[in-house]
């Protein structure tokens, strides 16, 4: 199923201009209140409070992570006028980025598959999934039909989608979450397809429903960078994701209970290992930071300066 583009552009986490450092610099110099004191966990175990840095103790665990609001403070935006009051464009990425790596991989893997598929069709009966075939131990086909297609037609569209959902997610939230939620929503689509649907399937659809889920997560709980265009990204995805479920349902053939179970499992993940980014001050540095602080903080950004004041 195609999900199309949304008319979203790229958004980078770097420190030049129109990246995402930039615009929270934009965001706050005018919005001063949003900035927060921040313990970011391994780095020290204090917070701010009243004016002065003072230890965190709660529950045992002094490295954890706390917020103090700021909201009176007004020594948060830097020197010097403050920019013009909107975000500034944001270019795409080119075909030959770095930041489209892994889309790439899983595009020329879904496709050299498929070309297999054609040399020897006994591929495609050993992957795609059938649920008597699973009851009797062959769990691998809860991963390998996101790999397998079932024609021309149906490979292109899947690929047109990932290449244009891929390289969005890949590049907000760094190769390996996007590749942990790729994979997990493949799982987790197949998982629901066997518990709603016996028919056998096959298709990368529900991977790419989980990515435009966990897009959805992201722009929601990120709108501090994005400020409007964020909230316009998330309803342009939700329509889209929605219409795409609706012709799902016209259409025969359609598992849409994989796709269903793919686009949660992307916004239970992304939910999970963000990003999910907050303006905040650490303890021995000066300046305001980026910090991403997922629930799992295992693939979190290292901190970034946005300015210094």
């Amino acid at each position: 199923m195609y999900i199309g583009s949304f008319g979203m552009r790229y958004y980078p986490l770097q420190g030049k201009r129109g990246s995402v450092v930039g615009i929270v610099r934009h965001s706050v110099q005018n919005n001063p209140a949003k900035t927060r004191a921040l313990d970011v966990g391994h780095l020290n175990s204090m917070r701010y409070i009243d004016g002065k840095w003072k230890e965190k103790r709660k529950g045992g665990h002094p490295q954890s992570t706390c917020f103090s609001s700021l909201d009176s403070r007004d020594d948060v935006a830097p020197e010097g006028p403050s920019p013009a009051h909107h975000v500034p464009n944001i270019p795409e990425i080119p075909l030959t980025s770095p930041a489209r790596v892994v889309s790439d991989t899983l595009i020329v893997t879904n496709v050299a598959i498929f070309i297999l598929q054609l040399v020897f069709p006994g591929i495609t009966m050993a992957g795609i999934k059938v649920n008597d075939l699973i009851d009797a131990g062959e769990y691998w086909r809860l991963l390998t039909p996101a790999f397998l297609h079932g024609s021309p037609a149906h490979l292109l569209l899947n690929m047109l989608s990932l290449h244009s959902l891929g390289t969005v997610c890949e590049w907000t939230c760094g190769r390996k979450r996007f590749l942990m939620i790729y994979l997990y929503a493949a799982v987790a689509g197949n998982i629901v397809s066997y518990f709603g649907d016996d028919t056998p399937s096959l298709g990368a659809s529900g991977a790419i429903f989980g990515l435009a889920g966990a897009l959805i997560v992201y722009f929601a709980r990120n709108k501090i960078l994005y400020k409007n265009r964020g909230s316009a990204t998330v309803v342009r995805l939700s329509i889209t994701v929605l219409l795409n479920f609706g012709i799902g349902l016209l259409l025969p053939d359609i598992d849409e209970w994989g796709h269903l179970g793919g686009f949660l499992g992307g916004a239970m993940l992304a939910f999970l290992l963000g990003p999910a980014y907050e303006l905040c001050y650490i303890k021995g540095r000066d300046g305001v930071w980026l910090v991403d602080v997922p629930i799992i903080q295992t693939f979190a950004c290292p901190p970034r300066k946005v300015f210094k004041l």
